[in-house]
């Protein structure tokens, strides 16, 4: 009881009554894990249990800087989200992860110019398509291609798949296996509706393969 009052000067715990039961269940039994906000506005992770000899283990870890590092990163993915939302540009945010494992196992096999090895090899070039993920486009790509929404777009992408858009993927390919800086071309590309589109595309590679 004493600890509460000591507690109660720096963080509200409600009612000292309800949270001494609490705490003498959470020591008995083991309770969740929890943070508090104290008064000062720092955040303390909270631990109790007990202990293999019988005895009672507490902590208390200050994690304010780490929560404030979270809080950050969630407002400048909020920023980012925004912005990919809103760009009146076409924005495709793709997974090509499982790329870069193939990659290294052409590695492994002898392959040194990809270029050449999809060009003997054209049904690979359509087996690693499948590879890449996308994971969302912004409501300029859904205007641009006639989709209604995100997850229509990815699921009938294969219906405006052409050989030059192939063409297109395996110059990303090469661009990516030759850790060039930047990718840019320009080329028709089909919309749902059937239309034929100029569309010119660049797009940075990230130099670690990790961030692909």
């Amino acid at each position: 009881r004493k600890g509460a009052e000591r507690i109660q000067e720096v963080t509200d715990i409600g009612d000292i009554e309800e949270w001494i039961a609490q705490r003498l269940n959470d020591f008995e039994v083991g309770g969740e894990s929890q943070t508090r906000v104290l008064r000062d506005g720092r955040i303390v992770y909270c631990s109790d249990g007990r202990s293999n000899d019988g005895g009672y283990i507490g902590t208390r870890t200050d994690i304010s800087d780490l929560k404030l590092a979270e809080q950050e990163l969630q407002d400048s993915e909020n920023r980012f989200r925004r912005l990919f939302d809103t760009a009146e540009v076409s924005i495709w945010d793709e997974d090509f992860s499982q790329i870069a494992k193939e990659f290294e196992t052409l590695g492994q096999k002898g392959v040194t110019d990809l270029a050449n090895y999809l060009t003997e090899n054209p049904e690979e070039a359509f087996r690693l398509a499948t590879l890449v993920q996308i994971t969302s486009v912004n409501e300029a790509t859904l205007k641009l291609y006639g989709s209604d929404n995100g997850e229509d777009f990815i699921d009938r992408l294969s219906e405006i798949m052409t050989e030059e858009t192939i063409k297109v993927f395996v110059g990303v390919l090469c661009a990516m296996w030759n850790r060039d800086d930047y990718f840019r071309t320009e080329a028709t590309h089909k919309t749902f509706d059937g239309r034929e589109i100029t569309i010119f595309m660049s797009f940075p590679i990230p130099e670690n393969v990790s961030d692909w």
